[in-house]
């Protein structure tokens, strides 16, 4: 149980914040400016939503999530289904791990029960996680929601210990927990994940304008702005609709000394 200082100490993380505090050796951004690739987590249903979505955001979202700068993996309680694409078993780095994905597996030691691999096209990596990790960021969910679910324990525990920057997610015990403060993730759900990814994308200089399939159109910042402006603040004609066609011309008043 953490003392009563201690949850004092952890504060909820702003919205649509990248956040600053990274590893000193490997940070995210310097001078407001992209250094490395956006790493994310995106839990299963979360993914799983977003290529059957047919809106418009969950579209543009998958189609930055795997497009440049992006270093994307997937999670999922139960782990990858069997017919995923697997590492070749005389791979020089690994053998069957599933490409793409970030899986826990659990061994016999009681201290260090879980071991995490992280699979891609190019490298494996692992990390591993001692039990009290699970166990206090459990108790933490236990104690601001009166319950403590061990697979959301695991999940923003396993997200921290990999080096996340951002998990996409629809968990309501995560999105709103002050876990976060603890390690470098932000937690999002799908919507405001794409305002981060596309904020990140404008520090990597990538100004994307449009974006459909495998296709994109980048604009120069400038003239990304411009668009941007034209597209969503208000006409004149606009703003006279919304006022129901009642405009008032502005006046001042004067006063003077006697």
């Amino acid at each position: 149980m953490l003392t009563s200082s201690e949850r004092h100490a952890i504060t909820v993380n702003l919205p649509f914040q990248l956040r600053a505090h990274h590893l000193v050796k490997h940070p995210l951004l310097q001078d407001g400016r992209a250094v490395r690739d956006l790493k994310v987590l995106v839990d299963v249903p979360v993914w799983d939503m977003l290529r059957e979505s047919e809106g418009h955001a969950f579209l543009l979202l998958r189609a930055l999530l795997q497009g440049e700068r992006i270093s994307m993996s997937l999670y999922g309680d139960d782990g990858p289904p069997p017919d995923v694409e697997r590492c070749p078993d005389d791979s020089p780095f690994g053998g069957g791990e599933a490409i793409g994905w970030t899986v826990v597996t659990m061994n016999d030691d009681l201290m260090v029960p879980y071991k995490i691999t992280t699979a891609t096209e190019e490298s494996v990596s692992g990390e591993a996680l001692f039990a009290d990790q699970v166990f206090a960021a459990r108790m933490v969910l236990e104690q601001e929601q009166a319950m403590g679910d061990e697979r959301d324990a695991l999940l923003i525990t396993v997200a921290q210990e990999v080096g996340a920057d951002l998990l996409i997610t629809e968990r309501a015990s995560l999105l709103n927990t002050r876990l976060l403060q603890r390690g470098n993730c932000q937690v999002a759900a799908p919507v405001d994940a794409l305002a981060l990814v596309a904020l990140y994308l404008r520090a990597a200089g990538q100004f994307i304008a449009a974006r459909g399939g495998w296709w994109s159109f980048v604009a120069p910042p400038t003239q990304f702005y411009q668009q941007m402006a034209e597209a969503h603040l208000p006409t004149l004609a606009e703003f006279v609709r919304r006022a129901d066609g009642v405009v008032s011309p502005a006046t001042t008043s004067s006063t003077s000394e006697p």
